[in-house]
């Protein structure tokens, strides 16, 4: 695309054989909870009809984490993601380092991306196993020693077979496993929550995501504290040395849920800072979920966070979509008592800038929403801290030097006034060759109102097979509508220079010449003196 103007839509041309063959991976019926192994069926058909007699295939299995997100009525809630691990850990460096260049010199912090907080898990190992299928095209097959799942995960299982043509075909299906036939959920009111006033909401549900009234329900209370301090290293680097605490408190919440699934706590929070919220329950058979979601308790004290090597920080907004009027509120993670932020927000550009005092006790920025913000916007702030005063600088170290971070989020703005929710509902599940199926569409505005008089909708019925292919992307007509812009920005500052004890001198090396024993000229500027007034003794001369 040439010229000014924005992508909307993408197509591509391919050319495709139809497939000779299909291949079912089939799950056990029942859903597996804390299971040692899988039974799965496997078989290759025809499309013409009749069964892959005899035909070799490949079955692959991996153990992958899996997300419980989405379900309907409960989108804000963190669903059956694992205990809470008490104890100190120190945090490692090589886990910075191994993405980048993290360390901070004396002229300001490094340049490098943001590091990933946690190091790259080494993934799990694939099952393979060969197979041959029976006389009517199917085989029975185990995925054995399944580890113990304390939060849900899945099984990636893939079928590899050989079609007439003599082509590699696969097949894949994802099998999930659940650590109990419930799950349960967490959800606070905002990030930040009063210390007087903690507030949060339990769910509990099934597997198919329908709540599930009178499940009794415990929640307990973490301290999750951040130790950082700052040192010198060898070549005028700086760096932090980072270690985290996690202990449990007290329990703050017991109780059974309601007819909708749904458990309200409101408490008074022991400690201020970073805590972490854990609830847990089990099923009917004793199998044990639990969920855990971290919050912050405002105090009077400083906010204090963890802090990294690099020139970021975290900056959180407490919503990810706004609508024009509202006003947007962000967490700003620095690593100061106090600073003075420029606060930027920007889009192909800076739109609008301020500039305000931002205390430790408080590291809150609002920014009111705009209505030429949408579809997305980019809020930047770097917060500049001056020279600590109670910190004296010595021959070697400087740890009390002025300071900067700088942190970005991007937030959705005006979505809400284009968004449908539509759903297709058939009058039946099955349906035989050459019958006719009534689809139902129901099409409704976010606040639950029909749609304005004249409203149409677009209907495409096509091959779950084509989708093997390709993903079809060309009904997600919101995104398509509302395409996100670009950042387009670059920062930069001077104050990498400005801030530190850099020079660009002489290095600690020997001159060149004589071998380094003699003095040798190291100055060729063409004027070597210049003296406007020289004044001349009795005799006329000066020296």
């Amino acid at each position: 695309m040439r010229g000014e103007g924005w992508p909307a839509a993408k197509f591509r041309v391919e050319e495709f054989r139809v497939p000779l063959m299909k291949a079912v991976i089939q799950p056990p019926a029942e859903p597996l909870v804390a299971a040692t192994e899988a039974t799965v069926d496997l078989a290759v058909q025809y499309l013409a009809g009749g069964g892959a007699a005899n035909l070799p295939v490949k079955f692959r299995s991996q153990i992958q984490p899996k997300t419980v997100e989405g379900l309907d009525g409960f989108e804000d809630f963190t669903f059956s993601n694992g205990p809470v691990v008490e104890g100190i850990k120190r945090r490692d460096q090589a886990s910075y380092d191994e993405h980048g260049e993290t360390e901070e010199t004396e002229g300001g912090d490094s340049t490098a991306q943001d590091a990933e907080r946690q190091p790259t898990k080494r993934q799990a190992p694939v099952h393979s196993v060969d197979l041959a299928l029976d006389h009517v095209g199917g085989v029975r097959t185990t995925i054995p020693n399944l580890p113990k799942a304390v939060q849900p995960r899945e099984i990636l299982a893939e079928l590899e077979f050989r079609d007439p043509n003599g082509e590699t075909q696969t097949v894949a299906a994802r099998i999930p496993l659940w650590p109990a036939y419930v799950l349960v959920g967490l959800k606070p009111d905002s990030w930040a929550v009063s210390k007087e006033n903690l507030k949060f909401h339990v769910a509990v549900v099934n597997l198919n995501g329908k709540p599930v009234a009178s499940t009794s329900v415990t929640v307990d209370l973490f301290e999750h504290k951040f130790y950082s301090h700052r040192k010198r290293l060898i070549g005028g680097f700086y760096a932090y040395e980072h270690a985290e605490e996690t202990k449990r408190l007290a329990a703050v919440c017991e109780g059974k849920t309601d007819s909708r699934g749904l458990l309200m706590c409101e408490t008074k929070s022991p400690v201020s800072g970073n805590v972490i919220l854990q609830a847990r329950t089990q099923d009917r058979y004793g199998n044990e979920t639990i969920a855990n979601r971290e919050v912050w308790v405002a105090g009077k004290a400083e906010w204090w966070f963890d802090v990294t090597d690099h020139d970021r920080m975290d900056l959180l907004p407490e919503r990810k979509r706004y609508e024009p009027g509202e006003t947007a509120t962000f967490q700003v993670r620095m690593p100061f008592r106090s600073a003075t932020v420029l606060v930027s927000v920007e889009r192909e550009g800076v739109m609008e800038t301020f500039v305000r005092p931002l205390s430790g006790k408080q590291p809150i920025v609002e920014v009111p929403i705009k209505g030429h913000y949408a579809p997305n916007v980019f809020v930047s702030v770097l917060a500049v801290r001056g020279r600590v005063s109670d910190v004296q600088p010595t021959a070697l170290v400087d740890l009390g030097r002025p300071a900067y971070k700088l942190g970005i989020a991007e937030i959705y703005v005006g979505w809400k006034a284009h968004e449908l929710n539509v759903k297709v509902n058939t009058d039946k599940q099955v349906y035989r060759v050459r019958n006719k199926a009534q689809v139902r569409i129901t099409a409704m505005t976010l606040e639950g109102k029909a749609p304005p008089a004249g409203s149409e909708v677009a209907v495409a019925a096509v091959d779950e097979g084509l989708l093997e292919l390709w993903p079809n992307k060309s009904w997600d007509l919101l995104e398509g509508m509302m395409v996100k812009r670009g950042y387009e920005v670059q920062t930069a500052t001077a104050q990498m220079h400005v801030v530190g004890k850099r020079h660009f001198g002489l290095k600690a090396q020997p001159q060149g010449g004589g071998g380094g024993r003699q003095a040798t000229r190291e100055l060729f500027d063409t004027l070597l003196l210049w003296k406007g007034r020289v004044p001349l003794n009795e005799r006329g001369e000066a020296s």
